[in-house]
């Protein structure tokens, strides 16, 4: 700002509270529009505050993250700043960086070793981060597309890299959030990636994104298995859990076994929150394998509750769609909702639809709105506080 102008005097002369809440107004019109560094760059004083904002959450790729190191390490404080950061590992076969020089055999080598290698520095960096900096980490993996040499050959990231990233995952303790995303729909889940998730030591809230193509049902049926294997081992700090499905039509054993494998998760952790959109039938299938269930009687007599600590449960449920009687919904939300009143702190159960929906992702998390009788109803059961 020209200190020379008349604006700049009246500037001067405002409250330092009224400036405060001004500036903050336009960092935030400053991050919606990508404009924060120009702000950034009028005093120090400015500098200082609309910093804050830039680096609250930051978007990488493998060639960022040597500058990323060196930018944050110039002022602690940008740590501290720090909320989330993503990190997208390309496919370099797909984005035709490599195309030329890959065939047959060699073709898998490549774009392995830079997915490992990559998450592989985000994480000796993150090491470096104050234990009560509250960062939310979120790993963005791209998989192959239908057209790469990759596609269907192997995992994007190596068996072979798990134990040296477990390693060094055990050693960050401020990641808060883990979420596996990835794109394009030709999606093959690795083992690797996902059991990292079980060595995080102070992990509070996991996302697991399912996405396939439409069809695929032994892809789908193979991961349903590894996760539902992983889920003994996720960490008991868990807050919340998000396992997440595309179309969610189709039911199995797998899908049923993944389910129960959840909800027996739960039972003696403090999750607060829990979403099972896998299958269509995630509701039938939780809420039966929970009726099953008895208290638990401890020595002293007092009988304690499962899942003593939920608080919102979110499932996905394929009678809620356009065509189903009215008498049948309103049965089912009644047995649901009588079960989920064996919940002790339970406020929220959402019951969701495939059958049409409107989506909007927010952190990896679908919502969706049943439409029914020509105007869009959301179908829920709350329990009063």
């Amino acid at each position: 700002m020209d200190q020379t102008s008349p604006i700049a005097g009246h500037w001067a002369t405002l409250p330092t509270a009224v400036i405060a809440i001004i500036l903050r107004y336009v960092a935030q019109e400053a991050a919606a529009d990508n404009t924060l560094a120009r702000y950034a760059a009028v005093n120090k004083d400015w500098q200082y505050l609309f910093e804050q904002f830039t680096f609250r959450s930051l978007d990488l790729i493998p060639d960022d993250l040597a500058e990323f190191e060196a930018v944050v390490s110039i002022h602690s404080d940008r740590r501290r700043w720090l909320r989330t950061a993503s990190l997208q590992v390309p496919d370099r076969a797909r984005d035709g960086a490599h195309l030329n020089h890959l065939d047959g055999g060699s073709a898998e080598q490549p774009s392995e070793q830079e997915a490992s290698q990559a998450v592989a520095s985000l994480l000796r960096l993150l090491k470096k981060w104050h234990t009560d900096s509250n960062l939310r980490l979120a790993l963005h993996l791209s998989a192959p597309t239908a057209s790469s040499p990759l596609s269907g050959r192997r995992n994007m990231l190596h068996q072979s890299d798990q134990v040296g990233l477990e390693h060094i995952v055990g050693e960050v303790p401020a990641i808060k959030r883990f979420s596996i995303r990835y794109r394009d729909g030709q999606i093959i889940y690795s083992r690797a990636i996902i059991g990292l998730c079980s060595k995080l030591p102070d992990l509070e809230e996991l996302c697991l994104q399912d996405v396939h193509p439409e069809g695929d049902h032994h892809n789908e049926h193979t991961k349903h298995l590894q996760i539902a294997t992983l889920t003994p081992e996720f960490p008991t700090t868990l807050k919340r859990l998000h396992v997440l499905g595309q179309d969610g039509t189709r039911t199995s054993d797998a899908s049923r076994f993944l389910v129960q494998r959840l909800a027996w998760f739960g039972m003696a952790t403090g999750l607060h929150e829990l979403s099972i959109t896998t299958s269509g039938d995630a509701a039938d299938e939780f809420f039966e394998y929970f009726r099953n269930l008895k208290p638990v009687s401890s020595a002293s007599g007092i009988t304690c509750s499962h899942w003593p600590a939920l608080r919102s449960l979110t499932l996905a449920c394929s009678l809620l769609k356009p065509g189903t009687p009215h008498a049948a919904i309103n049965r089912i939300l009644h047995q649901f909702g009588m079960v989920a009143m064996d919940l002790p702190e339970l406020r929220g159960l959402r019951l969701l639809s495939y059958s049409t929906r409107r989506s909007g992702e927010i952190d990896g998390f679908f919502y969706y709105v049943v439409r029914g009788q020509g105007i869009n109803t959301a179908i829920c059961f709350s329990k009063s506080a």
